[in-house]
């Protein structure tokens, strides 16, 4: 499958903005999207900049193109549009120069979570919360729990003491967006298929594929029981990482790795913690280690793949051997969208994907 027509569409202004007119999109030039598994995702729009008759660069005096500007940007393959982010005007870069097509004025943004790094009501930003449960649910009797810092960071913060991620992803309907907090997603089927090494069936180029062994991690350690005299040290200790369901059949962590000192085992200790906090915490740390034993990065085209990729989400891989082949994490698509002539746009996306450990789970690989 392939695709015939790209066409970019930017809606860009305060409030819930209209489409924008088209002097500025006379003047697009390229357009970068960045979606990642750990929010902020980002922009970064470029634009050409000349002077007009009374010798100003008028562009760059747009209300537009302000600071906190609200922006969205789709892309329709085909006629089927796909938001790929809906953020704020962060920060501007003006280039001016002397030629007649080299000013350019550049604005940079978030996705619509930087609003809850400031007093803002960012619930009436039509952010929808999809939470998953944590592993144990812990009563503070010790201690309250203390906000530090603003909600995004403080959301960070408590999903990587669990081991899960925080992000914003955009949902089809305009300006409404999920925030997500819960383990990586992993049990969707693959939204795409990647085949690498097939000579003209190959959908992908310069893919690279990483193998770390150290990454894996466990943790030991000691944490004083607080509540029934007299308040002995409880030892914990971790073995492997759960993230379920697995993506490889050879784990690089595990019990005889463990054993077979082919893993770290690391000592750790933070006396703020009860046994209880302290083993998920611990478990947290090992679960993230091993997410990115195996790391691939590709270049894709969607007019030869047939379709855009979004992260994060599942993807499938095929045509680089029974070690490497099969389902994928996708943490993050990086979209450069770059204008040719005549309206026509180029569009490549650059893929970054993990998993735990090498060998293929599955012998069948079907879209979503």
């Amino acid at each position: 499958m392939s695709i015939s027509r790209i066409e970019l569409a930017l809606r860009i202004g305060p409030g819930q903005p209209d489409p924008a007119p088209a002097a500025l999109m006379s003047a697009l030039r390229r357009v970068e999207v960045t979606q990642q598994d750990s929010a902020p995702s980002g922009f970064q729009i470029t634009f050409l900049t000349e002077l007009t008759g009374d010798q100003d660069f008028a562009l760059v005096q747009s209300e537009l193109l302000k600071p906190f500007s609200r922006v969205l940007i789709r892309v329709a393959v085909d006629g089927v549009a796909t938001t790929l982010i809906d953020g704020f005007v962060t920060h501007q870069q003006y280039m001016p120069g002397n030629g007649p097509d080299d000013s350019t004025f550049v604005v940079t943004g978030a996705d619509v979570s930087v609003k809850m790094d400031m007093l803002a009501p960012y619930m009436l930003l039509g952010i929808q919360p999809d939470v998953a449960t944590t592993a144990s649910t812990l009563i503070p009797l010790d201690f309250v729990p203390q906000q530090s810092g603003t909600d995004r960071c403080y959301l960070q913060q408590l999903a990587q003491q669990n081991g899960y991620l925080f992000y914003v992803t955009p949902q089809e309907s305009l300006f409404e967006n999920t925030a997500y907090w819960g383990p990586p997603k992993r049990d969707d089927p693959p939204s795409a298929l990647l085949d690498v090494a097939v000579g003209a069936a190959s959908s992908v180029d310069a893919v690279q594929a990483e193998y770390d062994a150290l990454a894996p991690t466990t943790y030991f350690g000691a944490a004083i029981e607080r509540y029934v005299p007299p308040f002995i040290p409880i030892p914990f200790i971790t073995w492997d990482g759960n993230r379920d369901p697995a993506l490889a059949t050879q784990r690089t962590l595990g019990m005889a790795s463990v054993l077979g000192l082919e893993a770290k085992h690391q000592l750790w200790k933070d006396n703020q913690y009860s046994p209880a906090r302290a083993i998920v915490k611990a478990q947290a740390m090992t679960e993230a280690s091993t997410d990115n034993v195996v790391t691939m990065s590709c270049d894709v085209l969607p007019v030869r793949i047939g379709q855009i990729v979004t992260a994060p989400s599942m993807v499938g891989v095929r045509g680089t051997g029974q070690d490497y082949d099969g389902l994928y994490y996708l943490k993050s698509a990086k979209h450069s969208i770059n204008l040719l002539h005549d309206e026509q746009w180029n569009y490549t996306q650059s893929l970054v994907m993990s998993r735990e450990g090498v060998g293929t789970t599955t012998q069948t690989l079907e879209v979503s």
